[in-house]
């Protein structure tokens, strides 16, 4: 009864605090996103689904660090509406967070506290939005903190809790990979609270927990390039993109024809095709534009450091206050990431704490701050430092009461303006910062289009046309629409209008080649697809469109090199099944493109449309 009556707050807690999370759930369903992904969460489904038809190992080093892609993969092949399920699934698992938090605080700052974290946690927006969205920070800090937690079971049984602490963060890094910088922290704590001699071994089984996942997935892509990369690609591009002349020290860049060209910069300047190459340029690109401007760079990474403790939840391929201002939900959580930087501040740094395992927790904060600070901030990017910064935010708010009603004026002045001056600090907007938030519409848009309501679909991408930002965007995305309307006049016209706005979008010839080759202009469209493959020379979608429309024009010595260059991308793409079954077809091979089809349908046993070719070239056979 006892043990009851103390778990009681903690448990109201969590109801709480996954009930407004499912909430949160539930009302993002009323935008056509939440069934048609678009950009990252696009890239993390579209790579499940693959999974799930059975795709496991990849012949390509892939964007994203793997692990979400195989959480998403359980929900496709496991679980009934996959887009709900695997949501709800992470509104269970932020609530697990709410708790480990509440664990931590508790070891280290006691029960109060503790709680005081917990409330915290639940009813933070920004946590509370990203559970929501098909995106792995969610997962990421689960682990984080699993890691945290497990750490501090050291005393108990310190190898075993040593190896599963670095197994867990490795989990974290394969979710997410720059969280693997607070690993320093996890060995500089244990060397700093059990001396160097009794270290060694802990640190080492730590060592070896946090490299064993890791291997198995820098194996995996070795397999599949001949190439060292440990989780992912694009390293050396994220870090170029926080890192250079005309950077504000956020992801900056939205999809158009600066993206492509950063993207294509390695390939196209120095012919790098191996993802390690085209890290190792982007690396030395940085590096001489440092050494040349260093005073430039440094005040970049201030730039960024006063972003890390920013109040504004910056973008990271989503707008969180777009959606913020129009879910309820969210406006129901009150908690603000300048709030938990104040308290957490002032409970970290509070004189009268001597709590056992707040080293661990600072030397994180450490590590990791620097490593945002170093790469790219935004709010998706930091969710796991604020994860972190939870954990004594409960302490601070018991330290400021506590002063508040003390007798002793000074400290009570003191925690006071501390918590008010960090909280202004955090709110002060500076510095100034790109309005990427009419990008929101083009997602929208594009995600109407996916469900078939033109409709609403031509609405949002004309409200995308007032921004510069979004202009071009929207001039497609309207092309897009009246192509599918088979307005293909209209459509040409409102192509060649994004065209004129940003020239160097890959993408946008692409969409202006497959308009042409419905109109029957062959050659125009093939002239609009060698554009887009100069643009983004390993842009895999573009190469589709380019093979299918040589085919188209019977020029099939060409499609067999575009070909064989897609099989160089990406071998194991089921669009290249495709095309190899449509070439082979256009030479008089049946039973060869019968067997392409078929290979197909291995992968997509569903497709009605390949189904019936492959029944009426069967019926050939047989005449």
């Amino acid at each position: 009864m006892e043990l009851m009556r103390k778990a009681r707050p903690i448990l109201l807690i969590l109801a709480l605090s996954f009930l407004i999370r499912v909430a949160a759930v539930w009302e993002l369903k009323k935008f056509p996103v939440f069934e048609h992904p678009q950009l990252d969460e696009m890239e993390y489904d579209e790579w499940a689904k693959e999974i799930s038809d059975g795709i496991i190992l990849r012949t390509y080093v892939p964007l994203h660090s793997p692990g979400y892609a195989f959480f998403l993969a359980f929900a496709h092949r496991f679980l009934p509406a996959p887009y709900l399920s695997s949501r709800l699934l992470q509104s269970l698992v932020s609530t697990v967070n709410v708790l480990l938090i509440f664990l931590v605080a508790g070891k280290i700052f006691g029960r109060g506290p503790a709680l005081i974290s917990a409330v915290l946690a639940a009813f933070f927006w920004p946590m509370v939005y990203f559970q929501a969205r098909l995106l792995p920070p969610t997962l990421n800090i689960f682990f984080l903190l699993l890691s945290v937690t497990l750490a501090l079971a050291q005393e108990k049984r310190p190898k075993l809790s040593s190896f599963l602490s670095g197994g867990s963060l490795a989990l974290a890094g394969i979710f997410w990979p720059l969280i693997l910088s607070v690993a320093p922290g996890f060995l500089l704590w244990t060397w700093i609270s059990r001396g160097w001699k009794r270290t060694l071994l802990p640190g080492l089984l730590f060592s070896i927990g946090l490299a064993v996942p890791l291997f198995l997935i820098a194996y995996q892509n070795y397999y599949a390039e001949q190439d060292l990369v440990l989780t992912q690609k694009n390293f050396g591009l994220n870090f170029y993109l926080g890192n250079n002349p005309e950077s504000p020290g956020i992801p900056y860049l939205r999809l158009g024809g600066k993206w492509d060209t950063l993207q294509a910069m390695a390939m196209i300047d120095a012919g790098a095709e191996k993802p390690s190459d085209q890290n190792r340029y982007y690396l030395k690109k940085w590096m001489a534009w440092a050494g040349d401007h260093p005073s430039v760079w440094l005040n970049l990474l201030t730039r960024k450091t006063k972003l890390l403790f920013d109040n504004r939840e910056i973008i990271a391929s989503f707008d969180p206050d777009f959606y913020r201002a129009r879910m309820i939900s969210l406006r129901l959580c009150p908690i603000n990431s300048g709030l938990i930087i104040a308290l957490g501040l002032l409970g970290l740094f509070s004189a009268r704490i001597r709590g056992k395992g707040l080293g661990l927790v600072g030397l994180c904060l450490f590590f990791f701050g620097v490593a945002l600070a170093l790469t790219l901030i935004s709010s998706r990017y930091r969710l796991g430092w604020m994860a972190l910064l939870l954990i004594p935010a409960g302490y601070g708010v018991q330290e400021m009461i506590a002063h508040l009603f003390s007798r002793e004026l000074f400290r009570s002045l003191i925690a006071l303006g501390f918590v008010t001056l960090s909280f202004l600090i955090s709110a002060l907007p500076l510095p100034r910062l790109p309005d990427q938030s009419p990008y929101e519409y083009i997602h929208l848009g594009q995600a109407y289009l996916e469900q078939g309501d033109f409709k609403l679909a031509g609405e949002n991408f004309a409200k995308a046309l007032p921004d510069q930002v979004s202009r071009a965007g929207g001039y497609l995305g309207l092309a897009k629409v009246a192509m599918d309307s088979n307005n293909l006049p209209y459509a040409q016209s409102l192509a060649q209008a994004a065209i004129k706005f940003d020239p160097d979008w890959a993408h946008s010839h692409q969409v202006l080649g497959q308009i042409l080759m419905g109109q029957g202009d062959l050659e125009g469209a093939l002239a609009q697809f060698r554009i887009t493959i100069g643009l983004r020379p390993q842009y895999l979608k573009g190469w589709i469109s380019y093979a299918d429309a040589l085919i188209e024009a019977e020029k099939l010595d060409q499609a067999e090199k575009a070909i064989r260059t897609m099989e160089s991308l990406r071998r194991d793409s089921p669009s290249l099944l495709l095309l190899k079954a449509k070439l082979a077809l256009k030479k008089n091979q049946g039973p060869e493109g019968l067997h392409f089809l078929k290979a197909y349908l291995k992968l997509y046993p569903a497709d009605k449309t390949v189904q019936y070719l492959v029944k009426q070239i069967e019926e050939q056979n047989k005449k």
